[in-house]
């Protein structure tokens, strides 16, 4: 859903430029209502898996740091950067923190991804993510390194969920 808000915006919003521009730009003008569906999507994502790995016995410090990140995601998509910048960005900065720490500490905390491949997967994806962050606060345009950000944190997100969804699948046949 977040993925086909933001691509619909990309093209329909003239004067809009992905590379130099905040993914939350999105929300100002015409259709920028839907900004709040993107952001709701995205919480809803992150606190899918939380509850995912409360269902799985996973240790809960990884549902803590995604309700936080689904949370802060919900609380940017209604406080919109036109509406107060620095609580915007605060919210999306936590979201970011919190989600980074669970990819991190995934391997350690569920035993369906304590395997050498899941953990190279987890960090490899945590690395990119944070390695992006860190490009789009200056190195690259600021929409390139979000436009990032948002893939590897989305990439992790159907990964994680695809796993979960086999361990459920698993244990209801």
């Amino acid at each position: 859903m977040f993925v086909g808000v933001v691509s619909y915006l990309h093209v329909t919003k003239q004067n809009y430029d992905p590379v130099h521009q905040f993914m939350s730009e999105l929300a100002l003008g015409e259709a920028g209502w839907l900004m709040l569906v993107a952001f709701l999507a995205l919480g809803a994502s992150m606190a899918a898996l939380g509850v995912g790995f409360l269902l799985t016995r996973a240790n809960p410090v990884l549902a803590i740091l995604l309700f936080i990140a689904a949370g802060g995601f919900v609380g940017a998509g209604f406080v919109r950067l036109n509406v107060n910048a620095g609580i915007h960005i605060g919210l999306v900065a936590l979201s970011f923190v919190t989600a980074a720490l669970s990819m991190y500490l995934l391997p350690r905390c569920a035993e369906a991804f304590r395997g050498t491949k899941q953990m190279i997967v987890s960090w490899t994806l945590t690395a990119a993510f944070g390695v992006s962050v860190t490009l789009g606060a200056g190195l690259v345009p600021v929409g390139v390194g979000q436009r990032l950000s948002a893939l590897f944190l989305i990439l992790w997100s159907v990964w994680v969920g695809l796993v979960l969804s086999a361990i459920g699948t698993r244990s209801n046949a």
